[in-house]
């Protein structure tokens, strides 16, 4: 994605007037803007270099496990909209530490610095929340409309990747890496619904992360491309990323029925066979 497209996202994200005021002090994880990870997702990070294992007792010593994702645009313009990420479970390794990440929240940062004497940054991190969600509670039943469109529609894309034995667009994004904490010929694949992981990692939460329509609307984004994760980490209107994530939704139920009506008649569809 182009540096100039992704820095045109941080206009869309009204950072100041939505940030509260309290504000925590994190480390910063940073990766690429084409590899952001929404909240609710899980991503695996083999960690070997002496500031991310730094980093990371820092992170499980004195931020209770919390973390913060930045996302960069090229080597330098760091996005103000960032991923509260946790970690999950960790274990170590010949060579430094196997880690499982979380997203949790999305967020605001600013103030990076590097930390004392120590290799890795630290950033004040801000709550980021819905402007519609903020200020117009009347709209509930629209949300909640919306909301069951987006989970029926994540259920029958579910249903037909169960039925027709086709992994959808989304489960190349694997909760957990085949590496970690597995043997290394297990092949991992979700066995819950999108709708019950939403409301299993609700269940957990802890204040100040997403709330299950939240979680749904990111999770409904896992497979599509990185740009459009980045427009809706930095969307402020939950209906928009609700829309996104229904279109996201249609356009991965149409793969699978194109992909199953191949499959009947013997046919492949090229890079894509091996999720079959």
């Amino acid at each position: 994605m182009p540096p100039r497209r992704v820095l045109s996202l941080l206009a869309i994200a009204q950072v100041n007037a939505l940030a509260a005021t309290t504000t925590k002090r994190l480390p910063l994880m940073p990766f690429g803007a084409d590899e952001v990870l929404i909240p609710g997702q899980s991503r695996y990070l083999h960690l070997y270099e002496a500031r991310f294992l730094s980093l990371f007792e820092y992170c499980t010593r004195e931020c209770d496990d919390d973390v913060v994702l930045g996302f960069f645009a090229g080597d330098s313009a760091l996005l103000r909209c960032a991923t509260r990420a946790r970690v999950d479970a960790w274990e170590r390794l010949d060579v430094g530490v196997g880690v499982t990440v979380r997203g949790v929240a999305r967020c605001t940062i600013s103030d990076v610095e590097r930390y004392n004497d120590q290799p890795f940054m630290v950033a004040d991190v801000g709550v980021l929340e819905d402007a519609d969600a903020v200020n117009a509670p009347s709209s509930d039943a629209n949300e909640a409309a919306a909301v069951d469109v987006v989970s029926e529609l994540a259920d029958e894309v579910d249903e037909l990747s169960s039925r027709h034995d086709i992994a959808a667009s989304r489960e190349n994004e694997l909760a957990v890496d085949p590496r970690a904490m597995n043997s290394p010929d297990e092949v991992t694949r979700r066995t819950t619904s999108l709708t019950q992981r939403a409301a299993e990692l609700a269940s957990s939460a802890r204040p100040g992360d997403c709330d299950r329509n939240e979680l749904l609307s990111f999770l409904a984004l896992e497979g599509a491309p990185p740009d459009v994760k980045l427009k809706m980490l930095a969307s402020t209107s939950r209906a928009e990323r609700l829309a996104a994530a229904r279109g996201e939704l249609e356009r991965q139920k149409a793969e699978l029925a194109a992909k199953a009506s191949l499959k009947s008649l013997n046919l492949s569809w090229g890079d894509d066979d091996e999720g079959s």
